[in-house]
Parts: structure tokens; sequence; C-alpha cells
């Protein structure tokens, strides 16, 4: 929505241009009443879902909607756009050393704190040089360490360090020239003049203080957080006067409490908001993730290896309908996968040399490698004469990953390999069995899920001996590319690796991306205006939003 402008400006400047005779700048006078209303009618509240809040500090807490919810009052250096852009909020210009390795800052010089302080230099380097303080598995410090990489070293006391230079300018100094330098800088800013680099971590009795459009207004623990619009905001304030966080017992609680009205927006991470489609009262808006299901062959198996072992792993790529598993499985709210990294969550990468579904082609490349069906029994035999059987390992339980195995072992049968699907011995735990399987390489073909983090790490996936890397890709090629990436700044430069490791991806051909899966963001249709939500920031467009009259 764009903002209005002034009713009585805007027809002070109509009749301006319109009825002024040349060369004259007089005003015409009107009167109030003939000014028509166009401001959207002010909300008195609208509710949000919140779940489990151990603490309210928002460098701690673990709690993914509370991340979401806690972006209305704090914001960072730097923010993510819908397409994964990283763009200046706090900083107003920045500059990236020769070297790269020093990142110098220039705050906006009119944001304040909600309690009227102005916002400066020495807060940023008390916040970023207070990260250290934080406990090892907290949030900000594991995403700082994802957006290091795998390849690389990481020291939460040394690989950093923030340095005051005048009230308004700060240097960021690190230890190597980080590709995801930019990307590092959108933690929340804390205020100095309420918190030390030694206090950071404090979790009892938690102040919350940010510059952005909200500011705390009350907090009753394990039933609701109430936000109001900041007064001291910089931008252009919230036309929604109050949000209120509804402090729910867990995320099965959502769907009902949306439907009962106790909630106006709703968030839908698995496939259960079908049933919302045909209601008047609801909007839906789906939103990419960094969610990806994903195919794996064992590279560590005798059948995968060598010339004939790396052309049957081209042919079991081509040979699966993904298409299918999108429309059949994910109701179309989900998006093909060719590679790791979700191409509309990251801007300027676009996978090139994409394996494309063809069953005549799988057939063709088998051909010519040597497996054949001698007895017309429908089944190919490899090479040696003996009968090819993959088995596919998946945590079964989970409906959707059963569908999918029963898909591609449909796809695979009709380029005459035959597959089983192996039932775990014990259904109990079996999430935690099959996890052990993939870590000791106990299967052929394996599907399960991956989430990145809003930075991926595909390094943790790719790199030899990586604590992901479950098909046992091993290739110094790749090796180097990945390192390689982790220290390019240069987005042309990055593009080049990225397609450089992309084209190793799909030669290799030991992973097989399936789907990018999508959120659905459930509203009440009162609220006016698309919210366009992203991974990145479902709430986001709330601050532009209006209860509509109708």
């Amino acid at each position: 929505m764009k903002r209005f402008i002034s009713s009585l400006l805007l027809i002070s400047l109509v009749l301006l241009s319109a009825c002024s005779p040349p060369g004259s700048s007089k005003l015409q006078s009107i009167d109030a009443s003939q000014v028509q209303d166009l401001s959207p009618e002010k909300a008195e509240s609208l509710s949000l879902p919140l779940t489990n809040i151990a603490n309210l500090n928002p460098l701690l807490s673990k709690n993914s909607d509370y991340f979401h919810f806690i972006q209305l009052v704090y914001e960072g250096l730097f923010s993510f756009e819908e397409n994964g852009n990283i763009q200046p909020l706090l900083a107003e210009h920045y500059q990236i050393s020769q070297d790269g390795r020093i990142l110098s800052i220039t705050l906006k010089d009119n944001v304040y704190w909600q309690d009227g302080e102005k916002l400066t230099a020495e807060d940023v380097a008390m916040t970023f040089n207070g990260l250290k303080n934080l406990p090892d598995d907290s949030p900000i410090l594991l995403y700082l360490r994802q957006c290091v990489g795998s390849t690389q070293s990481f020291n939460k006391e040394t690989f950093a360090r923030a340095m005051v230079f005048d009230e308004r300018n700060v240097d960021i100094e690190f230890d190597r020239p980080y590709g995801n330098m930019l990307a590092m800088m959108v933690f929340p800013i804390l205020p100095s003049h309420l918190y030390t680099e030694e206090s950071l971590a404090q979790e009892e009795n938690f102040q919350l203080m940010g510059t952005g459009p909200f500011q705390l207004a009350s907090y009753r623990k394990n039933d609701e957080i109430v936000l109001e619009k900041n007064p001291n905001y910089y931008g252009p304030k919230p036309y929604i006067d109050e949000i209120r966080g509804k402090i729910l017992e867990s995320r099965d609680h959502q769907a009902q409490a949306f439907d009962s009205g106790q909630i106006d927006l709703a968030i839908f991470r698995e496939y259960k908001w079908d049933r919302l489609r045909d209601k008047a009262q609801v909007r839906l808006e789906s939103y990419e993730t960094n969610k990806l299901e994903i195919l794996s062959l064992n590279s560590g198996r005798p059948i995968f290896q060598g010339p004939q072992g790396q052309a049957l792993k081209k042919a079991i790529a081509s040979a699966i309908n993904k298409q299918k598993i999108v429309d059949s499985l994910y109701l179309q709210q989900a998006s093909v996968a060719h590679f790791l990294i979700n191409p509309k969550n990251n801007p300027g990468f676009f996978p090139e040399n994409q394996v494309y579904y063809s069953t005549e082609s799988s057939k063709q490349v088998l051909n010519q490698a040597g497996f054949t069906d001698t007895n017309g029994d429908g089944w190919l035999e490899t090479p040696e004469g003996d009968l090819l059987q993959l088995d596919i390992r998946t945590n079964l339980a989970n409906n959707q990953r059963k569908t999918q195995a029963e898909f591609i072992q449909d796809d695979l049968k009709n380029i005459g390999i035959r597959t089983k699907i192996v039932q775990m011995e014990t259904q109990e735990d079996e999430w935690g069995l099959f996890q052990e399987d993939l870590q000791a390489g106990n299967f052929d073909l394996a599907i399960y899920g991956i989430e990145f983090s809003i930075i991926p790490d595909i390094a943790s996936v790719l790199y030899s001996n990586a604590r992901l890397n479950f098909a046992r890709l091993s290739s110094p090629k790749m090796d180097e590319k990945l390192s390689k990436l982790a220290l390019t700044q240069d987005p042309v430069q990055r593009k080049q690796v990225l397609t450089e490791i992309n084209e190793l991806f799909i030669e290799d051909a030991s992973y097989i991306p399936l789907v990018y899966k999508q959120d659905i963001l459930a509203r009440d249709a009162k609220i006016s205006e698309d919210l366009n939500p992203n991974m990145f920031n479902i709430y986001g467009g709330l601050r532009d939003a209006y209860i509509s009259r109708d």
C-alpha cells in the first residue's frame, strides 16, 4: 500500500496547479467540510501467534515465532529484502576496505530509541562486541558461524571487533574478508545506555528497547506481549496502533486459535491450510523458504562408483518427476529444486545446466553404460550381469516422505530400476534410527529434509567429510570452490564461483534436490493490503497495513 498524502495537502496542490491563473501562486481557500477523509481506519489491535517464550532477549531466544515478532521492535544495521537482497537499515552508508577486512558504517542521523535517547555508534559497538559473551548455542552466534561457513574456522573472541570512530561512525574489523560480511550485520542493535557487553546475555528481567515501528506496552508471561505504536520512530508511522502477541501452548494450537478468532494471522508451516482456500474472510499468502527436500545417493556404495556408477547417478537424476511431487503432494505450494540454494531467496544466482526430467534420456545413459535387460523381465541388470536393485530409506512415519519414496520408486521402475522401500525394524524412534542410518551410510538412496539458515551454508553438505555430507561426496575441486566462495565478496565473482559449484554439483549427481517448500501466512480479510511475507521477516508488511472499513 502506498502511504496516503494528507487529503488537505493533496486538494491544495490540485487547486494550485489547476485553478490559479498563469504566474499566480495564490492558494484558494476551501471549507474543511469539503475535505474527504481518505485515511485508513485505525485498528485497536491485531493479534499474532507466539509460543513458548523462554526469555525476551532477542539475542538469546530460539523461538522462531518470536524471531519474526520482535522485528517489529528491534532493527539491525542491515536487513533482507523479500528476494534476499541486503539493504542498509540503521546504516545510512557503508564502505568495505580494499583488503575486504574492514566494514566502515555511518549511521542514520535521525534514529532514536523508544525512550527518546539517540542511536549512536557506541550502541553498535557495545552490541557487536558483546556477542562474544553469549552462549555458544545462542541463535546469533550460530547464525554468524553459518555466515562464516563450514570451510572456515570461527572463534567468537577474535573473528571480528567493533571500534567507535565518532557518534555516527563505527568500523567492524574482521580477521578475514568474509563473503557474507553484510549478512552478518542484520543482528538486532541494543541500547548501550541500558546494557553493557557483559549484560547482553541477561535472560531475566530483560527490558525491550528498540528503534523499530512498535514498542513494548505490556508483557504477561505465558499469556501475551502487547506492542504499541512507537512515537519516536524515524520512518513512516504504522496505521495499526497495537499488536498483541498471543502466547499459545504450541504451534498445534495456532490453527484452532485462528479459526476461533483469537488471532488475526497464522503461519502454516505444514500443509494443513487447504481447508482455508474457500473461506471468504481469509486471505492466504505463500512465501519461499530455505526448506529443501532432497534425495541422497550413497557414493560410498560400489554401485555408484566409477564411470558406470556415475552414469547410474545421472540416469536416476533425470528420471525423477519433481513437478509431479510439487503438484500432487504439495498442492503446488512448493517449487521444483535444482540446487541446494533456493534462487528466489538468493539474488543474482540462477542455476544453469539444470537436470530436466526425461525417462528416455535416462534409459539411453543406462544403456550406453552397459545396464541392460537381458531376460526381458523389465528390470535392468548391471554390466556384470547382476540384478540392479536399490533400497530407498526415509522416515516412513512422515506421510509426505513416504509418498515421495513411492513416487520415486515408480519413476525408477519406468527406467527399469527395481527398488525396495525399507521399513524400519521398529517404529519406536523411527526418525532417530533413520538418522543413524544416514550417519553410518546404511542406505543406497535416502530421502530427507534440510532447513538451511537465512544464509545457506552449502559447504555443510558438499564439503568433504562435512557433518551433513550424507552422500559421501568427495571432490577436491568442490572443496576448493567452497573455500573460495566463503571469502569472495564481489557479487559478480560470487555468482561465477556459485555457477562453477553448481556445475560440479550436477556433474557429480550424488545429491538430487527435489522441492523447495513454501510456507503460508493466513490473515483475516479485514487486514487490507498484502503483507508480502518472506522467510526473512514475516510481519514486515504490518507497518503499512490497516483495517478495512468494509
